[in-house]
């Protein structure tokens, strides 16, 4: 998973994250959520909630707040595989 250098656009600051590029790095943070939840001493995440963390996660990596229309938008670069995801979810129309 990479770390991607951010502008807050609202707040103008830089803050790293991670971002994810690959579906490799979405099964990273998965497993890797998997992994702190279950340190913390609870049981192991059932598919159906790894795979929501997995596309919630995917999908907010390309997006960035824009402060003249107030919604979230898509970096011009996003790849069809996430935007197939917003749309399968029904949190982006065409």
């Amino acid at each position: 998973m990479k770390q991607k250098t951010v502008v807050g656009l609202r707040i103008k600051s830089m803050c790293e994250r991670n971002f994810i590029r690959t579906n490799e790095d979405r099964l990273a943070h998965m497993l890797d959520c998997q992994a702190r939840h279950c340190a913390d001493g609870y049981s192991s995440m059932s598919e159906k909630a790894l795979n929501n963390i997995g596309d919630i996660a995917s999908v907010n990596s390309w997006q960035a707040h824009d402060p003249e229309t107030g919604f979230l938008r898509f970096f011009p670069d996003t790849p069809a595989w996430v935007l197939e995801i917003a749309e399968k979810r029904h949190w982006v129309t065409k």
